[in-house]
């Protein structure tokens, strides 16, 4: 069973059976999909595919419209065009934001923003490298906390296929990275050094992690 508290508001954890989706209603499941977090989602071999393929449905219905294949796509005068012409960011317009933010862009994120677009639900990313969409972002109630422990799981674990980059991991601390936040037991420290992650772990350490640390199975970083 998956703690997934964290998102809508749950207050336990639970299993992905069919009512999944009326306990945390279409905003998250976008996100889960947009992010790949269903790979964190526990599941038998046998029922990841069914779960998975229901959750890209629910992303069809509630998310794929127009304005978010262009953004997706890239294209910023396409955006513009539909967003003159009407189109609307929608309730679930944070994963929009993201992805033109970690494109570098600050006019792309600007544009989506000034149009309504929810900048609260973008999560850490690589966005933070550049001063100037970081500084749009946060004006505008991103913070690289959200969720808890999200910036551990996209930085220092190896998932995903992560590569060890410490500027990432320095740019989120810089723009307020909880270096107390654990992640399944551990702390960003513990994953890093079990990726092999040297850089993240010496950054982490120079911005005053503990490396004596112990997780909920009392193990240090070093053990």
């Amino acid at each position: 069973m998956t703690d997934l508290s964290h998102r809508g508001g749950l207050s336990e954890p639970i299993r992905p059976d069919g009512s999944l989706f009326e306990r945390i209603g279409g905003r998250e499941v976008v996100d889960w999909i947009v992010d790949g977090l269903y790979d964190r989602i526990e599941l038998e071999p046998s029922k990841r595919h069914m779960f998975v393929g229901n959750l890209a449905d629910e992303r069809a219905k509630v998310e794929m419209t127009p304005l978010f294949h262009a953004a997706y796509g890239g294209h910023v005068d396409v955006v513009a065009f539909l967003l003159d012409r009407g189109a609307k960011p929608g309730p679930n317009s944070g994963p929009m934001v993201r992805h033109a933010a970690n494109r570098g862009s600050s006019e792309f994120s600007g544009l989506l923003i000034a149009h309504g677009a929810d900048a609260s639900r973008v999560g850490p990313g690589p966005w933070v490298l550049s001063k100037e969409v970081a500084d749009l972002l946060m004006e505008n109630g991103a913070d690289v906390n959200y969720p808890a422990g999200e910036w551990i799981w996209r930085t220092c674990t190896g998932n995903n296929s992560q590569r060890d980059n410490p500027d990432l991991v320095d740019a989120l601390v810089d723009r307020g990275a909880d270096l107390s936040t654990w992640l399944r037991g551990g702390t960003a420290l513990h994953f890093a050094v079990k990726a092999g992650f040297l850089g993240p772990a010496e950054v982490l350490l120079d911005r005053g992690a503990d490396p004596n640390a112990p997780s909920d199975d009392k193990e240090t970083a070093l053990f």
